[in-house]
């Protein structure tokens, strides 16, 4: 991960990085958020803030592989909010998924 961040981000300037916030049923299913793991070390990588901390799931959604762009923009219609919208506002954001 640190050579593929070295070789194709590094010349890109982030605010900040932030891991998409797994289904908790998932996440208890799993024991851990894969995202939130390799955010850590991107953030650490880039010398940018994690702010995943800032963005919540609010419900369940369906697995996208399969769907259309638009039943894509409808399973995750929101599925997410914010708890500062100031953290992000004008941000640029490496979003981990």
């Amino acid at each position: 991960m640190r050579e593929f961040i070295t070789n194709h981000l590094a010349g890109l300037a982030w605010d900040a990085v932030v891991a998409v916030p797994l289904d908790p049923v998932q996440k208890r299913k799993r024991g851990f958020n894969q995202s939130e793991l390799l955010t850590a070390g991107i953030s650490v990588s880039l010398d940018c803030p994690d702010l995943s901390c800032c963005l919540k799931r609010e419900r369940a959604s369906q697995p996208q592989h399969r769907m259309t762009r638009s039943a894509r923009e409808e399973n995750v219609k929101d599925c997410f909010s914010v708890s500062d919208q100031e953290v992000f506002r004008l941000k640029k954001i490496l979003l981990i998924d």
